[in-house]
Parts: structure tokens; C-alpha cells; sequence
């Protein structure tokens, strides 16, 4: 496990490959399931899979996804 900064309370984690939050006293927040993702900010952090990418809140809840230009990985 890999664990990055805290940003508005939730640090972003990496098990397995994928990426996901945790909250401060490490309990996994938003489950490790994306290829990427970005720290939050205004509430929101950016996310990607192999289906898309988009953006998600705090709870883990999809507000946008994109299914049109997904991530391209080599």
C-alpha cells in the first residue's frame, strides 16, 4: 500500500495497482478501484479507468464521467 498526502481530509491510496482514499486514521474511505486519480480539490478529485474518466466526491459518488475519451494505457 502507497498512501499520498491529505487533501480536504482524504489521502489518496494505491493497493494492488489501483487508487483509492483513505481518511485520516486509515480506514479506506472510496475503495481502490481506479487506474488513477488526483488529490481532491473544491470537493472533487479526477478519476480514470479503463472505461473512462471523470471526476468524484468526497463519498465516492460519480458527479461526471466521461465514456467518450476513456485513458489509454500502453
Amino acid at each position: 500500500m502507497r498512501a499520498d498526502g491529505f487533501s480536504e481530509g482524504l489521502a489518496g491510496v494505491r493497493i494492488n495497482g489501483k487508487h483509492g482514499f483513505i481518511d485520516k486514521t486509515g480506514q479506506i474511505v472510496i475503495e481502490p478501484q481506479f487506474i488513477s486519480a488526483s488529490q481532491f480539490s473544491n470537493g472533487l478529485a479526477a478519476v480514470a479507468d479503463q472505461t473512462g474518466t471523470g471526476y468524484i466526491d468526497k463519498s465516492g459518488k460519480i458527479i461526471f464521467w466521461d465514456m467518450i475519451y476513456p485513458l489509454i494505457i500502453n
